[in-house]
């Protein structure tokens, strides 16, 4: 009996060290985790992002004040995939934003801009240093709410 348990024991004792013991990979798993449970901003309210099926990205604005540009579209430019920004040669005109491209030749082609709420007709200038999180809608499933006005894309913005 004696002999048994020591086996036992030996096979035991090391399978639950290693499962005691932290990895790199379980903590990248761990913060994405938590990443997943944020709670995200859509048209329809706010939902965790694990649970949202449509093209979504979400920017902190930790992450614009970084940068020092004064100029949202500047600050956007890069940080998103699919969102493209055209300068405009004057200096203090607003830049041209695009998500996933223009959809009309007639039409303007900006996304509708949403600022704690309340729907804008253009980009609203603000400073990166305003802005607390902006969430990018995307597809038809995630601007459908916003109707025609939301079919180049939508960005939400949430001031500090």
């Amino acid at each position: 009996m004696k002999r048994f348990l020591f086996l036992f024991l030996m096979l035991v004792s090391p399978l639950f060290c290693w499962a005691q013991q932290k990895t790199f990979m379980d903590e990248i798993l761990a913060r994405y985790h938590e990443l997943i449970q944020q709670p995200v901003n859509i048209g329809y309210g706010s939902t965790e992002e694990k649970l949202i099926s449509g093209a979504i990205e979400v920017v902190d604005g930790e992450n614009l004040t970084q940068l020092g540009t004064a100029d949202l579209a500047t600050a956007l430019q890069g940080q998103v995939a699919g969102v493209s920004i055209q300068q405009q040669g004057m200096p203090g005109m607003n830049s041209d934003m695009s998500i996933r491209g223009v959809g009309s030749v007639y039409g303007d082609g900006s996304p509708l801009f949403v600022v704690d709420g309340i729907p804008q007709s253009q980009n609203p200038n603000l400073s990166p240093n305003e802005i607390k999180k902006i969430t990018i809608l995307k597809d038809a499933a995630s601007t459908s709410i916003y109707g025609v006005r939301g079919a180049n894309g939508v960005i939400l913005i949430e001031t500090k």
